[in-house]
């Protein structure tokens, strides 16, 4: 089933904008940072991660997580090595949205190699959400890869989603092989993210069923194209993948507060065509 045409629009944080725009090839980037902010942030965070504690450190991060430089890339990547949690989580949300290829090459090497943080959901889980928010697809295999491990739902729910992000053939490809590759019992608990993931990039519903996306795929895969912009979602499944990346919905002046009853509300969205 395709899913019924609509027109919607994001409303995003300031940095959750800038990230997402970055990759579309329409939007200029971002000017290069001035030298003296450069300079200052450079030293604000080498002063930091050699005499500063974790509050000192994350604070650093946070203060310089728009200064889009690779030096200060580097600098902030320091605190995904760092033992305290609060510090890597400032630094991976840092990254998340940090617009440099350095940020994005960092995050993948945390986690193909970090083995300690796999042991970790809750970390774990936010590196794979900041690796699919830049939605490159160099980050698809590793998604993709050993999608049960850890066998947490967190971390699996954004291996999911993650892919859903990135506006390629190629992830479609890599979420039905997910789809295949374990039994029943594993596959069902996930295929509303599943569900929501592949709506986003094909425009079709197949529901919570795997023969259903199966089929649907057998007949698809030859010709299917992924467009530049996402598709609409319906209310309930566009309120889950708003949720899962922090998107709040647009408030103007005299709305009524939304109840989870209630009608669709209008949200300012990127450039999102009709479907």
């Amino acid at each position: 089933m395709r899913l019924a045409p609509t027109t919607a629009f994001l409303l995003c944080p300031l940095t959750l904008c800038a990230l997402a725009l970055a990759e579309d090839p329409a939007v200029p980037k971002p000017a290069e940072p001035d030298p003296a902010r450069v300079e200052a942030a450079v030293e604000q965070l080498e002063k930091a991660f050699k005499k500063g504690d974790a509050i000192d450190k994350s604070l650093a991060i946070e203060e310089n997580a728009e200064v889009f430089d690779e030096e200060v890339a580097t600098l902030i990547a320091k605190g995904l090595k760092d033992k305290e949690q609060g510090v890597q989580l400032a630094a991976i949300e840092a990254l998340r949205f940090f617009q440099h290829e350095e940020a994005l090459d960092a995050l993948h090497g945390t986690a193909k190699r970090d083995k300690k943080m796999r042991k970790q959901p809750e970390l774990f889980a936010a590196l794979i959400k900041a690796i699919g928010q830049h939605g490159n697809p160099d980050s698809i295999e590793i998604l993709g890869d050993d999608l049960w491990s850890p066998a947490d739902h967190s971390v699996i729910q954004a291996r999911i989603l993650s892919l859903g992000n990135i506006r390629s053939k190629e992830s479609v490809e890599e979420l039905m092989s997910m789809m295949r590759k374990a039994g029943w019992r594993k596959v069902q608990p996930f295929m509303e993210n599943f569900r929501i993931a592949l709506a986003s990039l094909t425009g079709e519903d197949q529901g919570k069923s795997q023969p259903k996306w199966t089929g649907w795929w057998n007949d698809a895969k030859k010709t299917l194209e992924v467009r530049e912009e996402p598709h609409s979602l319906p209310t309930g499944m566009q309120r889950k993948w708003d949720r899962f990346w922090g998107i709040e919905p647009e408030k103007k002046e005299g709305d009524e507060p939304e109840d989870e009853g209630g009608d669709e509300k209008k949200r300012k969205r990127r450039k999102r065509g009709d479907d």
